[in-house]
Formats: structure tokens, sequence, C-alpha cells
């Protein structure tokens, strides 16, 4: 994805209660369903077909049973939970929000602004709830799922982001001692910048409630030190999308007539249905690639591309603590390199230097297959190897940027 240099311009947790509504026949209590695809199915659009109706909405939201079936076809022996929450609730939940490193940058444009922003506007005026999308997370095994404290996100960034922007949009429209009234369910308070710094961080110090790949992360996490800080450093790389994306909504914020707590009314009528992933004892890489590429087919995405398959398998051979220091020091370089070029340069980069390696050409969609292969040579894969070839392949990397310079 693209970056720039400059900054913009800028001005100088309690327990979550969750709107849960129960899957035909459920329980009162959060069902938890096995991976049966027809019956959770069945059960997803059922209970998304009860809760648009209670709601008083009159449009189709089929996307929730479909990203549930999505993944339940290829869960395995995970246990899938879905339940609906209002998102905003979700963001005071002492709980942060982790994106697996082989996830896309944020890429929402001007067509997908617009419509969150008149679904906000909406909401907020009407005081009816609104569906907006899926989070689907993974929680480690010995975690609850209500109360689980990290979770790995695979599916509603790009949404959450933008949630996230337009908050920061709202807090820095409050700077330096702004705020305006808000009343929920017959209960009147006061925001401010201050009180909507708590939906972007945790009660620890330096703790942001959402962790995103590179520039992003460096990015957001700018965005919200300078709310408390104004002299925060900017970092030197930034997402262009996630800068435009913020000053769209503040433009639309200075719009005359626009009212600052009826946006904030807006989101906090915003449901989205939650899909908590949750497996066996090994963290399963695999199976989390197989459920995102199912979702992303679901909508039209395509799979994962066959870098991220790679950065995928090494963080899986590698484990946690070696897999992010391979890809802070290794991966992410290697891949800024070829943010400037086409969406595809990155994989070609790799074809050409497997087949230049293995001296046998490599065909478009096997470059992961003949990465494993290198790697393997027909015996389990090793951690030390998997490491040394990705090590190879980020210095033929900047060695080809340095000729090229």
């Amino acid at each position: 994805m693209k970056t720039k240099k400059s900054p913009i311009p800028r001005p100088s947790k309690p327990a979550l209660t969750l709107n849960n509504e129960p899957l035909a026949g459920a329980s009162t209590q959060q069902q938890t369903l096995k991976t049966d695809a027809g019956a959770l199915s069945e059960s997803a659009q059922q209970a998304t077909v009860n809760w648009k109706a209670e709601a008083g909405l009159g449009v189709s939201v089929p996307l929730a049973a479909g990203v549930v079936e999505a993944a339940s076809d290829v869960a395995g022996d995970a246990t899938i939970s879905p339940h609906v929450a209002s998102l905003l609730s979700l963001l005071q939940m002492p709980r942060q929000y982790r994106v697996p490193h082989f996830r896309r940058s944020y890429c929402w444009q001007l067509e997908q602004w617009a419509t969150l922003w008149d679904d906000v506007l909406a909401a907020g005026r009407t005081g009816r709830k609104h569906f907006t999308g899926t989070l689907a997370y993974v929680i480690r095994p010995d975690d609850d799922i209500e109360t689980a404290a990290e979770v790995s996100l695979i599916d509603g960034q790009q949404r959450l982001v933008t949630i996230l922007l337009l908050l920061i949009a709202l807090a820095r429209s409050l700077q330096p001692s702004g705020s305006f009234m808000v009343k929920n369910g017959g209960v009147i308070s006061t925001a401010s910048a201050a009180s909507l710094l708590d939906f972007l961080t945790m009660n620890e110090p330096q703790r942001h409630r959402l962790v995103l790949v590179k520039p992003d992360h460096d990015t957001l996490n700018w965005l919200i030190d300078s709310l408390s800080d104004p002299h925060t450093s900017s970092p030197a790389d930034l997402s262009t999308a996630m800068i435009d994306a913020l000053a769209y909504f503040e433009r639309q914020l200075a719009v005359p007539g626009i009212e600052l707590a009826t946006v904030y009314a807006g989101l906090q009528q915003l449901e989205v249905t939650c899909i908590a992933v949750t497996h066996g004892p090994v963290y399963p890489t695999q199976t989390v690639q197989q459920i995102v590429d199912s979702l992303n087919t679901t909508r039209g995405q395509g799979e994962l591309t066959q870098a991220h398959r790679i950065l995928l398998y090494a963080l899986r051979v590698l484990g946690h603590q070696q897999g992010e220091e391979l890809y802070g020091t290794h991966w992410w370089p290697m891949e800024a390199l070829f943010s400037e070029m086409d969406e595809g340069a990155f994989e070609r980069f790799i074809r050409g230097f497997l087949s230049s390696r293995s001296q046998v050409p490599v065909r478009p969609g096997d470059v992961y297959a003949a990465f494993r292969c290198q790697v393997e040579q027909g015996g389990p894969p090793v951690a030390a190897d998997v490491r040394a070839l990705v090590i190879e392949l980020a210095q033929a990397a900047h060695h080809m940027a340095l000729n090229d310079a």
C-alpha cells in the first residue's frame, strides 16, 4: 500500500453487557455451536432475521450467516460462537484486538467511508439500531470467550479501523475542552475528547485497543497518542488511506448542521455479529488461513496471496516470539520495498527468487508450495531453515533495491 512521509496538520472499563440475541433453539445464554455447517448456517440466519425484526430494520442482512457458514466449512474441530453485540460496548471491554501480519493493510476508500457515515447519521437521527457487519476473531484455547483479554482479529478489521478513525475525528473536533451531552437509555452524560479516548486505549498506559500491521500500526498509534500529547512525533511512514479517511470524517463533522451528539448517538446504535473461534491446545495457524480464505471468497475478495501464505507458514513454524522478530526485522522491511509498486510486484519477486534458487521455473500459483518445498525438502519444517530462507529472500530484495536506486 502507498505511504507518505509528511503528517497532516492538526489543531494545537467497565464490564461489557452484550446485547446477545439467542440463536434459534438456544437458551438465553450465549449458544456455543460446533461446526456443523448446515445447522450453523440455519441458526445464524434465523438469529439475524430475529434481530433484524426486533431492531425494526427493513434491509436484508445475510452477511453474518454467510460469514459463519464460511468459517464453519473449514474450521475442523473448532468451536464457533456467534452473538450480536453493540460495537461501542466491545470497545469498552478490557480486550485488545490484534490483526495478524498476513491480513491486508487498511484499504477502505471514499465509497465505504460515505456509506458508513450515512449509516451513522441515519441511526443517530432515528435512534434505531443498525447492523454494520461482522467481527470474527480467534481466542486462545485457555481463554474464556467473554473475558479474553487478547484476541486475533481475522475479519472486520477494515470496519473497526474506520470506526476508530471516526472516533478520533470526533475527539479532535472537541479539543481542547469541548463536550456535548449524551442521552442513552434515559441516562444523560457528557462526552469529551478524554471520554472518547477510552474507546481507543486500554487502562494500561500505551496499550492501544487495536494492534495493526505496519504502517497502519504506527499511523493509528500516532493519531491516538496525539490526542493526549499534540507534540507526539509522527512516524516516518504514514498510511495514506487512514489519513485520508480521517480527513474525510473531519470534513463531514465540520458541515453546517451536523451535530456531534447525533453522530455519537449513531455510533451507539451500531451492532455487529461477533464470531468467536476457539481451537484446541495448538494454535491453528493453518486453520485460521483456511477460515480467512473462505471469508474472503464469500465476499468475492479472493484468497490470501501467495506471499501472505508464506508469511503465515513462517509464523506457524517459528512460533510467536521468533515470528514477531522475523516479521519486524526482515519481512516487513522487505515488503515495504514494494509498497510503491503494483499489487503483484512482491509476489513476482518471490517467484523469481525461488525459481533462480532452485533452477526450476515456479508457476504463479505455486509460489507458496515452492517455498515450502525448498524449506522442507521431503521432511518436516525446521524453524532454523524457515528463518534462513526468509532472511535470504530479504537480502535479495534489498540487493535488488540498491541496484535499482
